[in-house]
Protein backbone atom coordinates (compact mmCIF):
# COMPACT_ATOMS: atom_id res chain seq x y z
CA UNK A 1 0.00 0.00 0.00
CA UNK A 2 1.67 3.64 -0.99
CA UNK A 3 2.09 6.57 1.09
CA UNK A 4 -1.04 8.02 -0.52
CA UNK A 5 -3.62 5.29 0.46
CA UNK A 6 -2.23 4.82 3.64
CA UNK A 7 -2.59 9.04 4.18
CA UNK A 8 -6.22 8.20 2.94
CA UNK A 9 -6.93 5.74 4.92
CA UNK A 10 -6.46 7.53 8.43
CA UNK A 11 -8.11 10.56 7.04
CA UNK A 12 -11.17 8.35 6.28
CA UNK A 13 -10.60 7.03 10.03
CA UNK A 14 -10.61 10.29 11.60
CA UNK A 15 -13.09 12.20 9.23
CA UNK A 16 -15.86 8.99 9.17
CA UNK A 17 -18.69 7.91 11.11
CA UNK A 18 -17.13 4.60 13.35
CA UNK A 19 -19.86 2.35 11.63
CA UNK A 20 -19.36 3.57 8.01
CA UNK A 21 -19.47 1.18 4.43
CA UNK A 22 -16.95 1.85 1.65
CA UNK A 23 -16.61 0.80 -1.52
CA UNK A 24 -12.86 1.07 -2.49
CA UNK A 25 -11.65 0.59 -6.00
CA UNK A 26 -7.90 -0.51 -6.39
CA UNK A 27 -6.00 0.56 -9.61
CA UNK A 28 -4.93 -3.17 -9.14
CA UNK A 29 -7.69 -5.44 -11.40
CA UNK A 30 -6.89 -8.13 -9.10
CA UNK A 31 -8.15 -8.17 -6.02
CA UNK A 32 -6.14 -11.09 -4.72
CA UNK A 33 -3.01 -8.87 -5.29
CA UNK A 34 -4.55 -5.46 -4.13
CA UNK A 35 -2.58 -4.38 -0.90
CA UNK A 36 -4.93 -1.72 -0.72
CA UNK A 37 -8.21 -3.76 -0.89
CA UNK A 38 -6.02 -6.30 1.74
CA UNK A 39 -4.78 -3.42 4.13
CA UNK A 40 -7.41 -0.24 4.14
CA UNK A 41 -9.96 -2.59 6.51
CA UNK A 42 -7.27 -2.31 8.94
CA UNK A 43 -5.72 0.92 8.54
CA UNK A 44 -9.04 2.61 8.21
CA UNK A 45 -11.01 0.78 10.67
CA UNK A 46 -14.12 1.09 8.51
CA UNK A 47 -15.82 -2.05 6.40
CA UNK A 48 -14.70 -2.08 2.79
CA UNK A 49 -17.20 -3.72 0.80
CA UNK A 50 -14.44 -4.78 -1.56
CA UNK A 51 -11.99 -6.57 0.43
CA UNK A 52 -11.62 -9.66 -1.03
CA UNK A 53 -8.79 -11.40 1.72
CA UNK A 54 -10.62 -13.53 4.53
CA UNK A 55 -13.90 -13.69 3.06
CA UNK A 56 -13.54 -17.62 1.47
CA UNK A 57 -13.71 -18.08 5.45
CA UNK A 58 -17.08 -16.44 6.00
CA UNK A 59 -20.67 -17.92 4.85
CA UNK A 60 -24.14 -16.44 4.34
CA UNK A 61 -24.38 -12.67 3.13
CA UNK A 62 -20.75 -11.86 3.68
CA UNK A 63 -18.76 -15.06 1.98
CA UNK A 64 -17.05 -15.18 -0.86
CA UNK A 65 -19.69 -15.95 -3.21
CA UNK A 66 -21.69 -12.94 -2.94
CA UNK A 67 -18.35 -10.72 -2.60
CA UNK A 68 -17.91 -12.63 -6.16
CA UNK A 69 -21.30 -11.43 -7.52
CA UNK A 70 -21.20 -8.27 -6.00
CA UNK A 71 -17.53 -7.54 -7.40
CA UNK A 72 -18.79 -7.96 -11.11
CA UNK A 73 -21.50 -5.20 -10.57
CA UNK A 74 -19.50 -2.57 -9.05
CA UNK A 75 -16.17 -2.95 -11.41
CA UNK A 76 -18.17 -2.82 -14.45
CA UNK A 77 -19.50 0.74 -13.29
CA UNK A 78 -15.52 1.27 -13.00
CA UNK A 79 -15.03 2.11 -16.72
CA UNK A 80 -18.68 3.63 -17.27
CA UNK A 81 -20.37 6.45 -15.15
CA UNK A 82 -22.15 7.36 -11.94
CA UNK A 83 -25.81 6.36 -13.12
CA UNK A 84 -23.81 2.75 -13.49
CA UNK A 85 -22.53 3.03 -10.15
CA UNK A 86 -26.28 4.36 -8.78
CA UNK A 87 -28.31 1.59 -10.80
CA UNK A 88 -25.67 -0.63 -9.21
CA UNK A 89 -26.15 0.50 -5.59
CA UNK A 90 -30.23 0.66 -5.81
CA UNK A 91 -30.41 -3.00 -7.10
CA UNK A 92 -27.55 -4.46 -5.14
CA UNK A 93 -29.56 -2.61 -1.71
CA UNK A 94 -25.81 -2.26 -1.05
CA UNK A 95 -25.55 0.05 2.20
CA UNK A 96 -22.64 2.20 1.18
CA UNK A 97 -21.84 5.51 2.43
CA UNK A 98 -18.29 6.27 0.63
CA UNK A 99 -16.50 5.27 -2.80
CA UNK A 100 -12.56 5.60 -2.31
CA UNK A 101 -11.11 5.28 -5.59
CA UNK A 102 -7.10 4.49 -5.56
CA UNK A 103 -5.99 5.98 -8.53
CA UNK A 104 -2.38 4.14 -8.40
CA UNK A 105 1.03 5.21 -8.96
CA UNK A 106 0.29 6.35 -12.04
CA UNK A 107 -2.48 8.57 -10.50
CA UNK A 108 -4.69 7.15 -13.41
CA UNK A 109 -8.00 8.93 -13.92
CA UNK A 110 -11.26 6.58 -14.42
CA UNK A 111 -14.66 7.63 -15.63
CA UNK A 112 -16.43 6.75 -12.71
CA UNK A 113 -14.76 9.25 -10.56
CA UNK A 114 -14.65 11.69 -13.18
CA UNK A 115 -18.75 11.02 -13.61
CA UNK A 116 -19.57 11.31 -9.62
CA UNK A 117 -17.72 14.47 -9.60
CA UNK A 118 -20.67 15.88 -11.37
CA UNK A 119 -23.81 13.91 -9.57
CA UNK A 120 -26.15 14.83 -7.32
CA UNK A 121 -25.99 11.94 -4.40
CA UNK A 122 -22.19 12.51 -3.75
CA UNK A 123 -19.81 14.64 -2.93
CA UNK A 124 -15.75 15.00 -3.41
CA UNK A 125 -14.67 14.67 0.60
CA UNK A 126 -11.10 13.73 0.13
CA UNK A 127 -8.67 14.65 -2.86
CA UNK A 128 -5.13 13.98 -3.10
CA UNK A 129 -2.68 12.89 -5.99
CA UNK A 130 -3.37 9.09 -5.66
CA UNK A 131 -6.55 8.91 -4.08
CA UNK A 132 -10.35 10.62 -4.50
CA UNK A 133 -13.13 10.04 -2.06
CA UNK A 134 -17.15 10.60 -2.51
CA UNK A 135 -19.74 10.47 0.48
CA UNK A 136 -22.81 9.11 -0.88
CA UNK A 137 -25.39 11.93 0.80
CA UNK A 138 -28.81 9.98 1.55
Amino acid sequence: MDEGDQTAAGWVNNNTPADSSILVYSSNENPALSPVLEWFPTLSQRRNLSTFQGREWLGGDVGYAVYWELREGYQECLTRDSACLVSWLDESASDIDYIYFSLGPEHHNNSLAESLRHTSGFKMVYQADSVVIFERLQ
